[in-house]
């Protein structure tokens, strides 16, 4: 009975953690093309409710300081998500990436709630399915250049 008890234990063990590897690559593993308001490119993004009253997630300290989240820049305005952050309930926070990775703590998500510096900073939003190797930055401004990212991509907002 212990070695049931213990086999099943560790195969619910197995099962959650894939399940949560399997859904943290597929949301990375989007291609996600905007356009924001305003400069926010070294700022924290962060997830909101759909009524936008509270932080539903944001990044661990540890994921801005290995780097690698700042958006491309693409053309005209357009940023190519690096962070698999950004989504129709995006904020910015009024931190930098900087400023955050030098946290030694996370403040209160009420604490950061009042450092949001904009709760609608999107003006357009594209999911472009998986992302695959053969998709360069060089390809995505042939896109946007030629007027075809609405026709190759999902209009999320």
């Amino acid at each position: 009975m212990i070695k049931i008890t213990a086999i099943i234990s560790f195969a619910i063990s197995l099962a959650s953690c894939l399940g949560s590897s399997a859904q943290e690559n597929n949301v990375l593993s989007r291609v996600v093309v905007y356009k924001t308001r305003g400069n926010y490119n070294d700022l924290v993004p962060v997830t909101l409710s759909d009524d936008r009253s509270r932080i539903i997630s944001y990044p661990a300290i540890e994921d801005i300081s290995r780097g690698n989240v700042k958006p491309t820049k693409l053309t005209k305005g357009y940023l190519l998500d690096k962070g698999g952050r950004i989504n129709k309930n995006v904020a910015f926070l009024k931190l930098s990436l900087e400023q955050y990775s030098r946290l030694n703590n996370l403040p209160s998500l009420k604490a950061l709630y009042a450092m949001l510096k904009d709760k609608h900073p999107l003006t357009e939003l594209y999911d472009c399915g998986i992302r695959t190797s053969d998709l360069s930055k060089k390809k995505w401004i042939q896109l946007i250049n030629k007027h075809q990212l609405k026709s190759s991509c999902k209009q999320m907002n």
